[in-house]
C-alpha cells in the first residue's frame, strides 16, 4: 500500500481489451453491489483495492482509455478515444471516482477529433462552453445551484457571434 499518493510513473501499468460487444473485459472486478464503483482483485478472499495505470483496447487493437485507479477508484486525468482511436474526452476525477473540474469532448470530424463542448464542474457551480465545427465558441452556459433542486438553479446564457458550422444536435 502507499503511504500517500503514488505519481503514474510508480504504479504499474495494467491492459485490457474489450469484448465482442466492446464491453471492457477486466480480468478484475468491481465493487457496485453498494454503490461504491471501485476496482478491486480478491487476495484469500478478501477485497484488496488496486492502484494501477489502466489502458484499455477495443477489439480492433485502438486504445479505448486510459487512466489511474488510486484505492480502487478513478482518480486523475482520464483520457477516451473512439473506436478509429480518436480522442472523444479528456477530464479529471477527484479521489472519490466522481468527475471533478474542466473536461473537453470532441467529435469526429474528417478523420480528426475536433473539440465540441467543454464543462467545468466545481460543486454549486456547472459551466458549459460549446464550439462549432471550426473551434469557434458560440455558446456559454452557467448554472448556478447545481446541487439543489432542479427548480432552483440560475441559468445564464451568453450566445456569441452566429455561426452556421454548429454540429447538428444529432450528432
Amino acid at each position: 500500500m502507499f503511504s500517500s499518493s503514488p505519481t503514474t510513473s510508480e504504479l504499474p501499468t495494467r491492459y485490457r481489451h474489450r469484448g465482442p460487444e466492446n464491453a471492457p473485459v477486466w480480468g478484475w472486478e468491481c465493487d457496485d453491489e453498494d454503490g461504491d464503483y471501485r476496482i478491486y482483485e480478491l487476495r484469500y478472499g478478501a477485497k484488496v483495492y488496486l492502484n494501477f495505470f489502466a489502458k484499455t483496447f477495443y477489439t480492433n487493437g485502438k486504445m479505448a482509455s486510459e487512466g489511474t485507479f488510486l484505492d480502487g477508484y478513478k482518480a486523475g486525468i482520464w483520457r477516451f478515444y473512439n473506436e478509429n482511436g480518436l480522442l472523444v474526452s479528456i477530464g479529471r476525477y477527484n479521489k472519490k471516482n466522481e468527475r471533478w473540474g474542466k473536461w473537453t469532448y470532441y467529435k469526429e470530424l474528417e478523420g480528426k477529433s475536433c473539440i465540441y463542448m467543454s464543462c467545468d464542474i466545481r460543486g454549486n457551480r456547472e459551466k458549459y462552453w460549446r464550439y462549432d465545427m471550426d473551434g469557434k465558441l458560440w455558446h456559454e452556459h452557467t448554472i448556478f445551484n447545481a446541487l439543489g433542486e432542479m427548480e432552483d438553479y440560475v441559468h445564464v446564457e451568453h450566445l456569441y457571434e452566429p455561426t452556421d458550422r454548429r454540429w447538428p444536435e444529432s450528432y
